[in-house]
């Protein structure tokens, strides 16, 4: 490791975090040296070492840390039973319970959540259900539901360089390096997608990145992926690269078969859809 890297592991080790690296198999079955983070029995972190040192000399010790901090903060609390939203495709059926995105043809809508995510896997009217009795039982109000919500769900969201939340989903864009590419979800990787709504963390992003638009590839319900608004990226080359983003979700999973420009403006996103 160099002198950057090993900056960043005292930094970590200081915090609590233990580290190790080692030898890691890749999706495609490469062997690569990984740099393995861990907390509190947490599911370790996992990258590569060439990515860690190519976040250090880009970003800095400091803003790599937080980075890494910023994937580690959700996992304390997202294994509680708690009202959340989610995303899916616009269903055409009324509700309290649901409400039009800022994205043409995406709702967003209530749900518990559970510390199973596979009992998550049930039908709209089950959801419903689930959730009035949660509403009845917590004696809360729709307006009270929405928000409470809201907070529960984007204090578990994170959106962070595609390269350090590696071995998740993935997208190739040639010409753009993976550090300029950002992973929204949570810790997780399910039911994340709603961390695109969080204004205050896309807020955050732009000013890092010193712009003020973003290209959102809607991946699935799960994941989505976007790319700073400014060169060398443009409108015309999102389209293009949409199908690997999305890969093969399943049906209801699927979030679109279109990109998004997102415009940040005093606080408030304004979209359009890339046709």
């Amino acid at each position: 490791m160099n002198r950057s890297v090993n900056k960043l592991t005292v930094k970590l080790v200081r915090k609590g975090y233990s580290v190790m690296t080692g030898m890691h198999q890749m999706k495609d079955g490469t062997q690569v040296m990984a740099f393995y983070v861990k907390k509190n029995g947490m599911p370790p972190l996992v990258l590569p070492l060439d990515f860690i040192r190519a976040s250090v000399e880009k970003l800095g010790v400091e803003e790599t840390f937080k980075q890494c901090e910023e994937i580690f903060k959700p996992s304390a609390s997202e294994d509680v039973m708690e009202l959340g939203i989610r995303l899916r495709k616009s269903t055409s059926e009324p509700s309290a319970q649901k409400k039009e995105s800022p994205f043409e043809g995406i709702e967003v809508y209530l749900a518990v959540d559970h510390k199973i995510v596979s009992l998550n896997k049930r039908s709209h009217k089950d959801i419903e259900d689930e959730v009035t009795e949660y509403l009845k039982e917590a004696g809360l109000c729709i307006s009270g539901a929405w928000r409470e919500a809201y907070k529960n769900t984007f204090k578990k969201s994170i959106i962070v360089p595609l390269d350090l939340f590696y071995p998740g989903p993935t997208i190739k864009i040639p010409g753009i390096e993976t550090s300029d590419i950002y992973v929204a979800t949570n810790s997780k990787l399910f039911n994340g997608a709603t961390a695109i709504l969080d204004k205050e963390k896309l807020s955050r992003i732009a000013e890092k990145e010193k712009c003020d638009a973003f290209v959102l590839f809607p991946a699935n319900v799960h994941t989505m992926f976007m790319v700073a608004l400014k060169p060398p990226f443009t409108i015309d080359m999102a389209a293009g690269y949409f199908k690997e983003a999305n890969g093969a979700p399943t049906p209801e999973e699927e979030l679109g078969d279109k990109p998004y420009v997102v415009r940040l403006k005093d606080g408030e996103m304004h979209v359009e859809i890339i046709e």
